[in-house]
């Protein structure tokens, strides 16, 4: 009989590092969908949808965050009063909680979205205890940025974005294989659809130079959402070979 293998307190460690590495994996420069919670002004939870990206990692024990608030939103207002938030990364098996971005035109089906709530252990937010990875963050800055949308259009011929700056007081990782939701994934795989179906439209035709234009606008976005990001490079040669064969 083989006798047991032991395993040392080193060899645990390094298996764990290992495990991690290839797990719960936040990439600098990406956007990723999170969702952020504070306590409003009336001391209640509140929790909104909103895309993180990852500045800066210092010995992947503090992130430096940077999300785009419009001021018309409430998390604009409650953020910058309260400065602390909790910001949460739901698996690609908890999309349901993105929902919470319509909890006014989803009263009734909303309700059981966040059944239970939590205090975080270093500042003053809520935590959702059924979302296993999240971010307990403070405000560092909120500086605005003027923009042409009229999601942010406060007034005639005033339009901005707040624009703000976090770092992390903890990290907690408690599923290492749930994912974080990439926006830039998604518009990947919607690259690919479009792009496949380029290839049968007649070159010229009204479609094809729509699909085509729409596709270079798409570049543009990936490149943003992960800026060096090696899918983009592909994708961008797959249009440019489609494009030329045509």
């Amino acid at each position: 009989m083989n006798e047991p293998v032991k395993i040392t307190r080193n060899v645990e460690i390094r298996m764990k590092k290992i495990k991690n590495k290839n797990a719960f994996d936040l990439k600098l420069h990406h956007v990723y969908e999170a969702l952020f919670s504070v306590y409003d002004r009336d001391g209640l939870p509140h929790h909104a949808p909103i895309g993180v990206r990852v500045l800066g990692i210092h010995d992947g024990e503090k992130y430096e965050l940077e999300s785009r608030i419009f001021p018309t939103a409430k998390m604009y207002a409650e953020l910058s009063r309260q400065k602390e938030c909790t910001i949460h990364f739901p698996g690609y098996h908890q999309l349901q909680y993105y929902f919470l971005a319509f909890h006014e035109e989803l009263k009734d089906q909303i309700v059981n979205v966040v059944k239970i709530v939590s205090k975080a252990n270093s500042i003053d937010a809520p935590v959702i205890p059924d979302i296993k990875n999240y971010v307990e963050a403070r405000v560092i800055s909120i500086r605005n940025e003027s923009i042409r949308d009229e999601l942010s259009l406060e007034s005639q011929g005033s339009s901005r974005r707040g624009v703000f700056s976090l770092e992390s007081t903890r990290i907690i990782v408690n599923d290492p294989e749930s994912m974080p939701v990439s926006r830039h994934g998604g518009l990947i795989l919607e690259f690919m659809v479009k792009a496949s179906r380029l290839r049968y439209l007649n070159p010229g035709s009204e479609k094809f130079m729509e699909t085509r234009d729409e596709l270079k606008n798409m570049l543009d976005k990936l490149e943003s959402l992960a800026p060096g990001d090696e899918k983009n490079t592909m994708a961008a040669t797959i249009l440019d070979r489609i494009d030329h064969e045509k």
